[in-house]
Order: C-alpha cells, then sequence, then structure tokens
C-alpha cells in the first residue's frame, strides 16, 4: 500500500512518482524483457519443479534490492535464523541489499542498467506498465507452477490484473482490501478530540483540525503530506481512477472516458486547497517539496494527518509512539457518501528481474513465504517467542525492529492484528470491500511503449512546473496556463487519446 512513497518525488528526481492505479493494454511484438533478459543462465531446478515440494539439491544465492534502513535486528535475523530456515527448506541464502527510500528507483535503475543481479524487487503496482516498458521484468506464466501455494493465497483473478499483452508481469504481492486506496487520511485522533472535534469527513474538516491544533499546540505541524487522491476524490463530479503514475491520466467511472486529470476541474481545486494550507503555514516548505519522506515525518509524533489506505495506521502506529506515546491513529475516508472503487488488486507488485540469475528458485521462494502462516509470520515479525508472541489470536511484538515490511506481503489467510487493535476496527476492515464497486479500470494496464517519447516529456513538465502546485508551494493561478500550453507541447492530447483507445479495446473485450 505504499504506492504513493515515491509519489510527486519528481521534484527532486524529476522522475519517478507514484500514482495509485493501473491497467492492461496491448505492445507491439514480444515483451522487450524477453527479447533483452538473461534471466535464468545460472538457475538451476533440481526438484521436484511441477509441484514446487522437495528441497532443492544445489545452493543458490538470492539477492533483493530492498527499500529502506535495515533494522539492528533484522540484520541479526538475516544472519542466523532467517538464514537457517531458507537453507534447511530450500537450500538458498538471501542476501537483502537495502536503499534508501529517496534513493531506491534510482538505485534499482542503475543497477539494472549495469546488469548487477537482482532476484526479484518491490514496486507500487500502479508502475507495472512503467517497469514493463523499461525491460525492467520478465513474464512470470511459466515459472508459476513453481508457486501452488502463492496461487492459494493470492486469487487468480489478482494474478491476471497484472498482465501486459497477455503476459503476467509481477505479482500482486498483497491480498487485502483495496477499495479507495490513497483517498483517505490517517488522524492523529488524540489531537482531534483534544481541539473538541470527533471525526473527519470534508477537507474543510481537514483544514479546520489543521487550524485548531496549530492556535493550541504551536510546536506541531499538520500534514505530514500535501494530499492529492484524497482531496481529488472530494472535489471531482465522478470518480477518478488513476491509470498511470505521476497522476498524468485518471478514468471516469461514469463515462469511461480518459482525462489529463491536471486539465480537470478537480485538479484546479486542489491546487487551491493546498496553497491555502501552504499559505496558513499549515503544510511547511519541507513537507510540500519532499513529498517522498512524508512518511517519515508522520512518524516523528509532530505531525497531525497523513495520506492513507485502509490499515496504514497499523504500519506506522508503533513508529509514532516512539516519539509520542499517547498517540492515537485513525483512518477517515473522506467524502465518505461518494462511492468506493476497487480498481487495483493490490498497492504492491514483486517483480523478478531480468538480470535474476535464478528465477524459478526466486518463485520458489516466494512460494514459501505464502506457503503456511509459520513461514509468513516469520518474514513479517521474526522469531516466535523472542520477536513476537501470540495470545488470544493477537501478534503481541517484543521489538520495536522492523523486519521485511507487512504492507508489502499482507495477506487475509495469514494476516493476525495486533493486540492494541479494537475489534471494532478489525470488523471494518475484514468487510471494508463489501459495499465497494469493481472500477472499470480493473485489469486494464496501459502499455505506453508507443507513447514513450511523450510520456517522458510530459514527466518532465509534471515535476517541474506542476507538483509545485499540486503541493501548494506556488500558486497555481499565476502559473497554471503556462504549465498547461507546456503540457500540451509534450504529447497530453496524443498520450490520453492513445490510452483511450486501448481503454476502449479492453471495455470491448470484456
Amino acid at each position: 500500500m505504499l504506492n504513493l512513497k515515491k509519489a510527486l518525488s519528481v521534484i527532486v528526481v524529476l522522475a519517478l512518482s507514484t500514482s495509485m492505479l493501473i491497467g492492461c493494454g496491448k505492445s507491439s511484438g514480444q515483451p522487450a524483457a524477453e527479447s533483452t533478459s538473461n534471466a535464468g543462465t545460472n538457475s538451476t531446478a533440481a526438484m521436484s519443479t511441477e509441484t514446487g515440494g522437495g528441497v532443492p539439491k544445489d545452493f543458490v544465492e538470492l539477492k533483493v534490492l530492498y527499500p529502506g534502513d535495515m533494522s539492528g535486528r533484522m540484520e541479526d535475523f538475516l544472519n542466523n535464523e532467517y538464514k537457517d530456515r531458507l537453507k534447511n527448506d530450500l537450500n538458498m541464502s538471501l542476501e537483502v541489499m537495502y536503499s534508501p527510500w529517496d534513493q531506491y528507483w534510482n538505485k534499482k535503475d542503475m543497477m539494472l542498467a549495469a546488469n548487477e543481479q537482482i532476484d526479484w524487487y518491490w514496486d507500487g503496482f500502479s508502475n507495472l506498465s512503467q517497469i514493463t516498458s523499461k525491460n525492467q521484468n520478465i513474464p512470470l506464466d511459466d515459472l508459476l507452477k513453481y508457486a501452488p501455494d502463492l496461487l492459494k493465497a493470492i486469487p487468480m483473478e489478482n494474478i491476471n490484473a497484472a498482465k501486459i499483452n497477455g503476459k503476467i508481469m509481477g505479482i500482486p504481492a498483497t491480498n487485502a482490501p483495496t477499495s479507495a486506496m490513497l483517498q483517505q487520511v490517517d488522524i492523529r485522533q488524540d489531537l482531534l478530540e483534544a481541539v473538541g472535534m470527533s471525526e473527519i469527513k470534508t477537507t474543510a474538516d481537514l483544514k479546520q483540525f489543521g487550524e485548531k491544533v496549530k492556535a493550541k499546540y504551536p510546536d506541531m505541524n499538520a500534514g505530514s503530506h500535501p494530499v492529492i487522491s484524497a482531496l481529488a476524490r472530494e472535489f471531482s463530479d465522478q470518480g477518478l481512477i488513476f491509470i498511470t503514475d505521476s497522476f498524468m491520466l485518471c478514468a471516469g467511472q461514469d463515462d469511461n472516458k480518459i482525462y489529463s486529470f491536471y486539465e480537470t476541474d478537480a485538479y484546479k481545486k486542489l491546487c487551491e486547497y493546498n496553497r491555502e494550507l501552504y499559505l496558513e503555514k499549515l503544510y511547511t516548505d519541507d513537507v510540500t517539496i519532499k513529498y517522498n519522506e512524508g512518511d517519515a515525518r508522520m512518524k516523528t509524533g509532530k505531525y497531525i494527518w497523513g495520506e492513507a489506505s485502509l490499515g496504514k495506521n497499523l504500519e506506522i502506529i508503533q513508529d509514532v509512539r516512539k516519539n509520542a506515546p499517547d498517540a492515537k491513529l485513525e483512518t477517515y475516508l473522506i467524502a465518505p457518501e461518494k462511492p468506493k472503487y476497487r480498481a487495483s488488486p493490490s498497492g504492491e507488485v514483486i517483480c523478478i528481474s531480468p538480470t535474476s540469475a535464478n528465477p524459478e528458485r526466486t518463485v520458489m521462494y516466494l512460494n514459501w513465504i505464502f506457503k503456511n502462516q509459520d513461514n509468513y509470520l516469520t518474514t513479517i515479525y521474526g522469531v516466535k517467542d523472542k520477536d513476537y508472541k501470540i495470545e488470544n489470536n493477537r501478534i503481541k511484538l517484543l521489538t520495536n525492529d522492523s523486519f521485511f515490511y507487512e504492507w508489502m506481503f499482507r495477506n487475509v489467510n495469514y494476516q493476525m492484528f495486533t493486540d492494541d487493535v479494537s475489534d471494532k476496527y478489525i470488523e471494518t476492515y475484514k468487510n471494508w470491500d463489501k459495499d465497494s464497486k469493481l472500477s472499470n479500470t480493473f485489469g486494464f494496464v496501459f502499455d505506453s511503449s508507443s507513447v514513450k517519447t511523450e510520456e517522458a516529456r510530459i514527466k518532465d513538465v509534471v515535476g517541474k512546473q506542476l507538483v509545485p502546485m499540486s503541493t501548494g508551494f506556488i500558486d497555481s493561478k499565476d502559473n497554471y496556463e503556462k504549465a498547461m500550453k507546456a503540457l500540451k507541447t509534450a504529447g497530453i492530447d496524443k498520450y490520453r487519446e492513445e490510452c483511450q483507445k486501448q481503454f476502449d479495446a479492453f471495455l470491448a473485450g470484456k
């Protein structure tokens, strides 16, 4: 669900930011990953590979590029208990190459360009089309025979939603509620109640909350993120589902039309709203120009809201409480009266790199994680009765150090909640998608290979001219028309028309 961890980071790197939801298209010829990949040149499958059973004869070392920073306990865990488990169960080892969040995507690009071994890596599901067009993944259709347990834990409907040109290009890594993804906000509930408020339903509520907290607690900051998707939800006349990264294109849920988001009225209102918050110092310069660090800011305990999806509060609350012991986080859906759309099978995707030396064994490892709850919990929480324990069907964490991120592999079949999560919240979580609508974009991935030049130019305009307006850093009234001219020159119309053509074909084929 951290597909927006790199959203709007184009302000810094002018290249990579995510939106939320994607779709499926066509490409000419064979996927480039097949023609450029040297994956599997050293791979062995010395086992009963058709079922994934047994322990392979040959020892291999897998390498994963992983975002963030390695905790002390994680380092010890990888070198000892986890190492022993993988050796005994799979006859392999796993080298986890951490890269700080603000460097992760550039690091991935550089390593793959240099043909360095990466067996698997994570990214936001919304970036799958871009990943594929850059030849950074390989088709998995013939490899999934090594993942029978994974296919039981993740519905085939979700797996098929990762198809591009008819081939499965990644594994939607989570199986959890996804409707209204990133259209929510995590709120410091303790401070909300302290200023006499009880809930957040609208953008006006959010602004009022920030103003009241700032007046009562001057040392507190308001938003850790300049929220984008939640604002678009309230300000748009119909549901808008983003289908490219950088918020370039979105699909209307009522009319099946593809829109250039930056040309919509919703975007203009969004800019005005965030500008107001910036001028009132509810958003700081740091927030508006370093969007990618929003989660880190929220964890300091000095911020009162952040952009979220369902379950985000559970991911970060322990870190927030390290700095604000009495903190409570609640997640609120902006404009709750509007429909919730399920537009993506997952917020996360696991890809196997074309530089993988062992694609079969990599899939076997991923299958092992989902083979049973013990493997799953070990990967996410460490060693039972040392790093966590189970009491009354709840997880009690015995260390504050992180392991593999829970949000990256969240799965309703194995998921357990920590002991501080209320029964009411769990009930809401489990039933979140029941009143949702399936988006017209579910399973659609835009193949932008024929408009790659336009896409690159558009992203340049987005990073240099539109992101500063989106976050409120500069006034849209003085800069919008100039940015729109640049967007047109970059080729946004051709880009949108190509997406509309593919989307129409996708809908016709349903």
